[in-house]
């Protein structure tokens, strides 16, 4: 006798397998500007306070800055493309960058960095960094003791950043440390008895510090400390997540599932859940909510969708992914790596990994011809990576309608979901 579960389980699997025999339209959205760095693989990106700048932290540990006003849009004609469109190299941190943040009043550029043991698979040293933006120079290098240093916190005014500095997997205990923005002084230490921090955010109010934590031996939790007393005032029961952010009313903030493809909204005043997007196919690689509250935009794999979170209704998903005739194959892009939303909630910045075959895509030798009078000292080499600005306006005026394979996968996904809960 056949389980409710099972047979459930094997309908699921036949419909989906039908599906994939049905060519998938998807969303269109086009840029209103693009430009091109030399590196391969986007890990974090951010806008300016003031919007003019992007500041994009790659995988080798290169900084590449962009200047949104003065390059122009390089249209589709690689004739267009003149050397200012290149983002200019600003620095490098250690091989491996996580996170790139501004602080608030755009004087300083923070990037948290890791080296990686490739043969133990495992994260070896980390380090924050501090570079000054007018002199492009290194001001503050912190070594940290933690192997895993995967986000950095900056407080809403600017005065202290907080990151995890220490960590003991074998007793599961860690540190975080506060230190005075302009100083580098050690300001504060907050004690816990978790492991690893996977996300770390400041509250608008500079009243707590929230924290993802991924334990080893006790469940993950994501937890709330009073920043006066460091001590725990709330406790979720979660897993891990990543790229907390908050509304700049503090009324909401989301972050992205590090283990299921989910994005999770809370309400700040209660921490109670507000909405669970459950329709992913993995963890998200980044997401980016608005700062008045009003948007969620989250990147995966070759998709990029975006919420209305008023209407808690999704309004965009565009992805690159063709599957037509059993074979599989991409229509622009092979993989969207990180993505922001400027502060006057105008545009959002994505980093992608282009296929040969896109309209955006450059050959090597147009690439060398048209940047290869630059002087950072890198041989002009395309990677093939690329930073789109899409405006917002078209974004929320996209009209979405969830077709049969999106269905599918969200009915899966929230049966799979269900399951994990119930059992």
């Amino acid at each position: 006798m056949y389980s409710k579960n099972k047979i459930f389980s094997f309908l699921l699997l036949s419909v989906i397998s039908l599906s994939l025999l049905i060519p998938l339209a998807s969303a269109e959205l086009e840029s209103v500007k693009v430009s091109y760095g030399y590196e391969v693989s986007g890990r974090s990106v951010e806008f300016s306070p003031d919007n003019q700048h992007i500041a994009i932290g790659y995988d080798n540990g290169a900084i590449r800055i962009w200047d949104t006003l003065n390059g122009e849009n390089i249209g589709f004609d690689p004739e267009y493309i003149d050397k200012y469109r290149l983002m200019s190299l600003f620095g490098s941190t250690e091989p491996s960058l996580s996170k790139i943040k501004y602080s608030p009043d755009g004087r300083y550029l923070l990037t948290a960095s890791y080296e990686y043991d490739f043969w133990g698979h495992q994260a070896t040293s980390a380090y924050l960094i501090v570079h000054d933006i007018e002199s492009g120079e290194v001001i503050r290098y912190h070594n940290m003791t933690t192997p895993a240093l995967w986000d950095i916190a900056i407080s809403a005014d600017g005065k202290t950043y907080a990151a995890l500095s220490e960590m003991d997997p074998e007793n599961e205990t860690s540190t975080i440390s506060l230190w005075d923005m302009d100083t580098g002084n050690l300001v504060d230490t907050i004690e816990s008895n978790n492991c690893e921090a996977t996300s770390i955010a400041f509250t608008p109010d500079n009243k707590s510090l929230i924290v993802s934590f991924l334990n080893r031996k006790n469940p993950d939790r994501i937890v709330i400390f009073d920043l006066d007393t460091g001590l725990e005032t709330k406790v979720i029961k979660e897993r891990s997540v990543a790229n907390i952010q908050f509304s700049d009313d503090g009324r909401i903030f989301a972050a992205g599932g590090t283990i299921y493809g989910e994005v999770i909204v809370w309400n700040s005043s209660n921490y109670e859940e507000v909405l669970r997007i459950r329709h992913i196919n993995h963890p998200s690689e980044d997401i980016a909510l608005s700062s008045d509250g009003e948007l969620l935009v989250v990147v995966e794999g070759s998709s990029l969708m975006a919420w209305n979170l008023s209407a808690k209704k999704q309004i965009l998903n565009m992805d690159s992914l063709i599957i037509e005739s059993n074979h599989a194959s991409y229509d622009q892009v092979v993989k969207y790596q990180c993505i922001d939303i400027s502060n006057d909630n105008k545009y959002v910045a994505v980093v992608a990994w282009l296929d040969d075959d896109s309209k955006y895509h450059l050959d090597s030798d147009t690439f060398s011809e048209s940047f290869g009078t630059l002087n950072d000292d890198i041989e002009p080499s395309y990677s093939g990576n690329v930073v789109f600005i899409y405006d917002v306006q078209d974004i929320k005026t996209n009209v979405y309608k969830e077709n049969f394979f999106d269905f599918i996968l969200r009915l899966g996904r929230t049966w799979e979901s269900w399951q994990r809960n119930m059992f």
